[in-house]
């Protein structure tokens, strides 16, 4: 309304704009008005008499415009406080709500756990009833039967990997008896040692040989079957087989 009314005045006529031009010069030599814009004595009294001047109307028509805008702006702004503290408040009692929901759901879920626990429990010593003790016997049955296989299968590994070093030297003393009986028996001019020489140090080494393997199966049993330390075995050698009898 009043931008309308700024827009749609008439025109100053000639004495006003003389007015006007005189007022403004009296102004900026600080006779009507101050440094600060402030009006002085005389410039309020020629206020009274002669009237404010267009430039002075619109100053002031301009300053009420932006004082009536800040008005409703501050107000809006006010408004809007006052409407983010409510949806504040509202956030505030809808967490605190949330907040109660979740200790209640973890409440009911421990004593639901509980109870599931609690049935499981008595369900379980229902079921078994005078069998505990052999659940018992049969869990430590099973632990010490999976010992008894882990110790079995690294027995194992040691006996197969003795057994390879038995057919290497096997192999080895096969090689070492070809070639020394091979020139002994079958050379001409031998006359270091005679055939039943030759046949009675065969004889002695197959002897040794025999002793070493006893030995070797013997450190092997008692590998294989030292893990049950209450009890023991006789282990007697036949040709082709190797015999354990428990004492």
């Amino acid at each position: 309304m009043h931008l309308n009314r700024l827009k749609s005045s008439p025109s100053p006529s000639t004495i006003s704009s003389a007015y006007d031009n005189i007022h403004n010069l009296l102004s900026q030599a600080h006779v009507l008005e101050d440094a600060s814009g402030s009006p002085t004595t005389l410039g309020r009294l020629t206020s009274h008499i002669f009237g404010l001047s267009n430039p002075q109307r619109e100053q002031r028509m301009v300053q009420l415009l932006f004082t009536e805008f800040l008005s409703v702006l501050e107000d809006s702004i006010q408004a809007e406080l006052q409407h983010s503290v409510t949806l504040f408040a509202l956030f505030e009692a809808v967490d605190h709500h949330f907040l109660n929901l979740a200790r209640t759901v973890v409440r009911e879920s421990s004593a639901q756990e509980e109870l599931h626990a609690d049935m499981l429990s008595s369900l379980w010593t229902r079921l078994l009833g005078t069998r505990a003790a052999e659940l018992r016997k049969f869990e430590q049955n099973r632990l010490l039967l999976r010992d008894v296989r882990d110790k079995t299968v690294r027995n194992k590994g040691i006996l197969v990997e003795h057994n390879g070093k038995l057919l290497t030297l096997k192999a080895s003393l096969e090689t070492l008896r070809s070639k020394l009986v091979s020139p002994l028996v079958r050379g001409v001019n031998s006359t270091t040692l005679t055939l039943e020489d030759q046949i009675r140090g065969l004889s002695d080494v197959s002897d040794y040989l025999g002793d070493v393997r006893k030995q070797q199966k013997g450190k092997v049993m008692e590998t294989l079957f030292g893990s049950v330390p209450s009890k023991r075995f006789a282990i007697e050698d036949r040709p082709g087989t190797v015999i354990v009898n428990p004492l």
